[in-house]
Order: structure tokens, then sequence, then C-alpha cells
């Protein structure tokens, strides 16, 4: 019989304490590569953009260390660059938004019944 206290299971330990897998598929690990900064931003302002976020929120985002793609660019290229370059993204995207709307008679109700005591265990239909 094994003793637990001596060995320690790798799902016991913290992710953050754990020792680095360079392989492991889930292991988030980057680089500096050399590419073009500005259509870096270019891609993101369009992607955050098309996905329903306003223009004013995205330039909040570029001033926010915590949002640190487009700050880390705003850094890299400068103020004037990139308000430059989410300005033009934005007129050229233009801006977009969407709206869900139901119909009385589409609506569907649902309910859910819990009954207290009552046998779940499945049945082989004997």
């Amino acid at each position: 019989m094994h003793d637990h206290d001596e060995h320690t299971h790798a799902d016991d330990i913290h992710p953050a304490q754990r020792p680095v897998e360079p392989d492991h598929p889930m292991m988030l690990d980057g680089g500096v590569i050399d590419g073009d900064t500005a259509f870096m931003v270019r891609c993101m302002v369009e992607e955050l953009i098309l996905m329903g976020m306003p223009f004013a929120e995205v330039c909040e985002k570029s001033r926010d260390p915590n949002y640190q793609g487009l700050y880390a660019a705003r850094a890299s290229l400068g103020d004037e660059q990139v308000d430059a370059l989410l300005e033009e993204v934005a007129k050229r995207i233009g801006a977009h938004s969407r709206r869900v709307a139901e119909a009385a008679g589409q609506s569907h109700s649902a309910t859910l019944t819990i009954n207290a005591g009552t046998d779940t265990t499945p049945s082989n239909g004997a």
C-alpha cells in the first residue's frame, strides 16, 4: 500500500507551481518575431470593431496597460501613429451593431421541475 503523504499527484499541484513542460500542447510559449506592428494593430482594431466594440472603447483599451496588445503597440509606434491607425480602420470598417428581437408569437416557455425524493436511478426497463 502506498503512503499518500510521500507521493504528490500532479493534479494536487497548483498549475502555477508545476514545472515547465515545453512540449505540452496547452502551454503558451511566445517570443518576438519580425513583423509589421501597424498591420497587427489594424487587424486587432478591425476585429474589435466587427465584434461590436464601440470606437471610443477601442481607444480606451489602447491606453490601458491591462490590454497588453494595443497598449504595447502604442508604446512601440507612438500615440500619433496609433491614433491615426485607429481612425483609419474605424472609417474603413464603420460602426457595426446588431439587435435581436423576439416577437410575441416566437417566445417559448420552459419549466424545470425538481421532484425531491424521486428515485433517479436508471433502469433496464425491467
